[in-house]
């Protein structure tokens, strides 16, 4: 390669990653425009529950009630394997 082709070919790969870093750029503004209400709409239309951290917390708490009085057998299995 001679110096002119050598100078053609950077220039293509600078030409290259310019054009490709531009669209990236432009392209990320983009992607956060979507509301949390918008994006809750979205997810019930889905078939998906939304709760909020107090809900989920509460409802992980009588999970683990409920399985403190009624331990599944697979629980108790577990539990001696593991000493």
């Amino acid at each position: 390669m001679n110096k002119r082709s050598m100078r053609a070919f950077a220039f293509g790969i600078f030409l290259t990653a310019s054009v490709i870093g531009a669209g990236y750029y432009d392209q990320g503004g983009q992607q956060n425009s979507m509301t949390v209400d918008a994006a809750k709409s979205q997810l019930e239309k889905a078939g998906y529950v939304i709760l909020s951290e107090s809900e989920f917390n509460h409802l992980k708490g009588k999970i683990n009630i409920e399985e403190k009085e009624h331990p599944s057998p697979t629980n108790s299995v577990q539990e001696t394997t593991k000493r």
